[in-house]
């Protein structure tokens, strides 16, 4: 089974095609260049890379978010588009959880993504069964943390692009324990494993919707408009 998967909820984003739970080929994004501009070309050349093109991929995968507001919708579109022209499904997959995949020693690993606005998204996570044991959310950091007091006790592996503007405040809060990690690997090679994992739950194309957590500033002011 080949998948495809695409993350494009952070500025750079990745691109990864795997052959059932083996990566074949891999791509960090150019930042400097919208997700617009560069897809689907970059995908393209991905497949090329691997010498097979788009219509042997079997399954479809996608960073749903949080993230990017025009990434996000960028890349969920760019993902249905090509399963919807070849009658394939889609695995949506939380930038979240992709994070909390992030090899690491803690018991448990919190995803801590910069929202910008000086908030977070955050995500709890059970490092040995996945489960999620607080989260998604957004807001203020040190809100967060007090709040989650109680789950964050222990040794806990804090990831993402989150945490160099709140280092000093992790390191008050979790202790000298804790593994900050600001430079996370791609997501789209783990995107590609979950969704491997997960083939069986995939769904069409047009089903596959964002995960926000935020609500978009365009419906908020529409509310106070009307």
């Amino acid at each position: 089974m080949w998948i495809l998967a695409l993350d494009t909820s952070t500025r750079a984003g990745s691109a990864a095609l795997a052959r059932d739970g083996d990566i074949v080929a891999a791509a960090g994004g150019d930042p400097s260049r919208s997700h617009g501009e560069r897809l689907p070309g970059d995908l393209q050349a991905l497949v090329g890379e691997a010498g097979i093109t788009l219509s042997h991929v079997d399954l479809f995968a996608v960073s749903s978010g949080p993230g990017s507001f025009t990434g996000l919708r960028v890349g969920l579109a760019s993902i249905q588009a090509l399963a919807l022209v070849r009658r394939r499904g889609v695995v949506p997959v939380s930038t979240l959880e992709a994070l909390a995949r992030t090899p690491g020693t803690g018991e448990r690993v919190l995803a801590w993504m910069d929202a910008h606005r000086r908030e977070v998204f955050a995500a709890l996570y059970d490092r040995g069964g996945g489960e999620c044991l607080a989260g998604p959310c957004v807001g203020n950091p040190e809100r967060i943390t007090e709040s989650w007091a109680a789950d964050l006790a222990g040794r806990v592996d804090v990831i993402g692009d989150g945490v160099p503007a709140t280092r000093n405040l992790l390191g008050r809060c979790l202790g000298p324990a804790a593994m900050l990690v600001d430079q996370p690997p791609p997501l789209a090679p783990v995107i590609a494993r979950i969704a491997f994992e997960r083939r069986d739950e995939a769904i069409a194309p047009q089903a596959a919707q964002p995960l926000y957590v935020r609500r978009p500033d365009a419906l908020i002011a529409r509310e106070r408009r009307s």
